[in-house]
């Protein structure tokens, strides 16, 4: 019986003690001694110790930086560039003893006045940096007792100062529910701060018209314009239609008016042609490989060129490397060629002809069309040295012949 009891009875029940709110002001160790009450891992007579540490590393970071070497400095952030020095101030007072509300036992009485008491501050407007201290460590807090327009002001500045971006922009969005337009953004405009966080929270929730009004309102007229083509660009939907509504309600100078407008060309003529390729270069290149030779739009490569204001060399090098890839070399030739009556065939590009002819090598050119470009380069050493390059035998003999260079043709024989 006795060894039923050993393996029924729990150790457990034995020495654990009866959990009390009342009991928090001492724990208990495994031997009965009393010891301090701790929070997150740290006494609460240490805390002060840690914060006065915390307090000096941030005053001789700037100094001690100095020391660490470049290979550390690039992999580890000092903690003051995580966060602020008043923002971290308080996350460490707000666990020293100071700040910590022990329970004890009250009469009805005392308790009734605490509750009055607290009742009454409600409808007192309260002190700005106490509320924001509340808010960053997620404590209860008022904003509607911030009635008056001077303090609502001094409740932002208090957030900015404070350096945390989530109270600053949940002061913004109370400001902007509480006053009139004219005083919000007058406010936005006497502090940068808040007017960047607010341009940010109304970017990531779409909020199209609002953030081009607020850019417009301080001045940033550019970048409501780039905005409103961003946003217009991720609905595929009604591309069309927004990036012309874009372009009739919103300033673009110089080279960006012309790119917004080749690029409106570009969605029309891909809705004509029904080809779906993502930039114009790849379109370029499907036209020359699969409608070369055609003369009307919307499938003439000539034309589609003039239309999107593709350069020459762009055009004359996606033309080449389309054909090549369909084993065209007659109408290479006849794309690069013009001729002349006087003085035979003459280049009509304005690409470097040596690039031409290892493009041509590459994708498999039979000898003779090598041959044909190769006569056209006029250095003849620089000939001989890319007809080697590209294994063409007709023009290293040739070459060779012409420079009078007998000893290599018995080695070439060979």
């Amino acid at each position: 019986m006795a060894d039923d009891d050993f393996w029924n009875e729990s150790q457990v029940k034995k020495s654990a003690k009866k959990f009390s709110f009342d009991d928090r002001e001492t724990t208990w160790g495994s031997g009965g001694e009393s010891t301090s009450l701790q929070m997150c891992g740290i006494s609460l007579d240490g805390t002060a110790q840690l914060f006065q540490q915390v307090q000096a590393g941030l005053k001789q970071g700037e100094s001690e930086s100095s020391s660490v070497s470049d290979s550390k400095r690039s992999n580890q952030l000092e903690l003051h560039q995580l966060i602020s020095e008043k923002s971290l101030n308080i996350l460490m007072e707000a666990d020293s003893p100071q700040f910590i509300n022990l329970k004890s036992d009250l009469d009805p009485a005392e308790e009734l006045r605490i509750l009055r008491r607290r009742y009454e501050e409600m409808w007192v407007s309260p002190d700005a940096k106490k509320t924001v201290r509340k808010m960053m460590l997620k404590e209860p807090f008022i904003l509607e007792l911030f009635r008056s327009l001077k303090d609502k002001k001094k409740l932002l500045q208090e957030a900015i100062d404070l350096g945390d971006g989530d109270t600053i922009l949940t002061v913004v969005i109370f400001l902007s529910r509480t006053l009139k337009k004219t005083y919000f953004n007058q406010i936005l405009l006497e502090m940068p701060v808040a007017a960047t966080h607010y341009v940010a929270y109304l970017s990531t929730r779409m909020k199209v018209s609002e953030l081009t009004d607020l850019l417009e309102m301080l001045g940033k007229n550019k970048d409501a314009s780039m905005k409103q083509f961003e946003i217009a660009c991720q609905n595929s939907q009604r591309q069309m239609q927004r990036l012309v509504t874009c372009s009739k309600n919103h300033l673009f100078e110089g080279r960006d008016s012309q790119i917004l407008e080749h690029y409106i060309k570009f969605l029309e003529w891909q809705a004509e042609a029904k080809i779906g390729e993502e930039s114009v270069v790849d379109c370029l290149f499907t036209l020359c490989e699969l409608h070369w030779g055609e003369a009307k739009p919307p499938l003439s490569p000539l034309l589609f060129t003039q239309l999107q204001g593709v350069c020459d060399k762009q055009y004359q090098w996606t033309a080449i490397t389309a054909l090549a890839k369909r084993q065209a070399w007659q109408d290479i030739q006849t794309f690069l060629m013009a001729k002349s009556w006087l003085r035979g065939p003459k280049l009509r590009v304005t690409l470097p002809l040596d690039h031409i002819v290892v493009a041509l090598h590459s994708s498999g050119a039979p000898e003779d069309t090598l041959y044909t470009f190769l006569q056209l380069i006029d250095n003849v050493d620089k000939r001989l040295v890319l007809a080697r390059q590209v294994a063409c035998d007709k023009a290293i003999i040739q070459a060779s012949m012409n420079l009078r260079d007998k000893q290599s043709l018995p080695s070439l024989r060979s």
